[in-house]
Formats: C-alpha cells, sequence, structure tokens
C-alpha cells in the first residue's frame, strides 16, 4: 500500500445511491462503480483504478444485466461475521455501515453471501445453501436472480478494492497479493458475462 502521506484523499465522501439510477428503466449502475473507481484513483491506486474502470464500461453497455431486480432496500454493504455481534444465538449489535447503500436486496445478499461462503477450496456449497435458504425465509428472491449472479458478484468484486484499501488492515504485499487476485476474478467475470 501506499504511505498515507502519498495517498490523495477526497474531503467529501459520496454515498452511493441506486435510486438515482432506477432498475425499472434498467439504465445504469454506474454511480456505484464510478465512485469505487474514484476512490481508487484519488488514492493513488491506478492499475484497480483501471480494472473498476473497465467493469464501468462493461455495465455501462449491459444495463439489461439488471433489469428485474425489485425494489430498491437499505443494504449495509458488509454484512459479514466480524459485524454482527452476538448473545449465543440472538444478533444483538451491528456495526460498521460505513458501506451502505440503497440499492437491490440482491446486492446485499451477494456482497454477504461472496466472502461468507468462500473456503481457501472454493465456495462452501453447504453453507451457501443455507445462507440462501435463510434469506429466502425473510425476503424472497426475484425471478432470474441466478442470471444476474455474475454481473453481481462483479460488482461485488470491484466493491472489495474499497474495502481493501479503506480498512488498511493489510501489510503492502499481502494488499498487493489480494488486490491482483481481485483483478483475476474481474477480468474472469467480464470474459463471462461478455459471452451472454
Amino acid at each position: 500500500m501506499k504511505p498515507a502521506s502519498t495517498r490523495s484523499v477526497s474531503s467529501k465522501r459520496r454515498t452511493a445511491n441506486w435510486r438515482s439510477t432506477p432498475a425499472s428503466r434498467g439504465t445504469r449502475r454506474c454511480d456505484f462503480l464510478a465512485d469505487r473507481c474514484e476512490f481508487l484513483r484519488n488514492r493513488g491506486y491506478e492499475v484497480d483504478a483501471e480494472v473498476a474502470t473497465e467493469a464501468l464500461a462493461f455495465v455501462g453497455r449491459r444495463p439489461d444485466l439488471f433489469r428485474g431486480v425489485g425494489e430498491p432496500v437499505l443494504c449495509h454493504g458488509n454484512y459479514v461475521p466480524d459485524h454482527v455481534g452476538r448473545d449465543g444465538s440472538e444478533v444483538t449489535t451491528v456495526i460498521d455501515f460505513e458501506h451502505a447503500l440503497v440499492g437491490p436486496g440482491e446486492y446485499d445478499y451477494w456482497r454477504t453471501a461472496i466472502p461468507m461462503c468462500r473456503d481457501p477450496d472454493g465456495v462452501d456449497e453447504s453453507l451457501a445453501k443455507a445462507f440462501r435458504a435463510g434469506y429466502e425465509s425473510v425476503l424472497g428472491l426475484p425471478p432470474k436472480f441466478e442470471r444476474r449472479a455474475p454481473a453481481y458478484r462483479l460488482l461485488v468484486v470491484v466493491s472489495f478494492f474499497r474495502s481493501l484499501y479503506l480498512q488498511d488492515q493489510h501489510g503492502e504485499r499481502k494488499a498487493a497479493e489480494t488486490a491482483a487476485r481481485f483483478r483475476g476474478y474481474v477480468a474472469d467475470i467480464l470474459d463471462s458475462l461478455e459471452s451472454q
């Protein structure tokens, strides 16, 4: 990571909001990705910003990928075990809302499921099934949810760049390795979406 003294830090914080890009028209999800591009570029992470820019351009060309997502909801944006306090099986506290946004529930589903259901060997299918069953016991998933899954994986992986650098919890080498892995995921997802 770059030392804090060489990073450009924007004084205004932008909050991503999908309401300004209505799902009913399917026009764009670009505000969200543009925010990630700006964040990376302003902090000097040019290679990662370019990957985010590629994702932004692709989503701008393919608004059809997000048609039918349903009504917007308040998304936590980073609902992971470290951000949930428990007393036994009861949730008592949820913290870390800096990633919160108004958007499709599908985004929050994937933003939670992807990091929660992965293990070093890939996806833990039993955990993924349990998570989905639990989610659907509270809120049903819209039609064509599976068809949109790769597009949401793209958005989520790009959002991981911001989390990686915003939280600044890794040494320079580990952050560089993680960012390279994210860039590979984005390239793979874009390749799979190009063929749709």
